[in-house]
């Protein structure tokens, strides 16, 4: 996805998110993966984009 964004001129964000069973099992419940699974992939990739965000990926 990177790839085919770096032709244009926007900002890009160098940490993704997967498509994770999870997601669908915390939307399911109500929930959010950090309650689920706090320590699980799914939350770290949560937190790596939200780091991201949130430093303008300066770190």
């Amino acid at each position: 996805m990177a790839e085919a964004l770096s032709g244009f001129s926007i900002p890009v964000l160098n940490s993704a998110i997967s498509q994770r069973v999870i997601f669908a099992e915390a939307a399911a419940s109500g929930q959010v993966v950090h309650e689920i699974d706090p320590r699980g992939p799914a939350s770290r990739e949560i937190n790596q984009v939200m780091d991201e965000i949130l430093t303008g990926g300066k770190r």
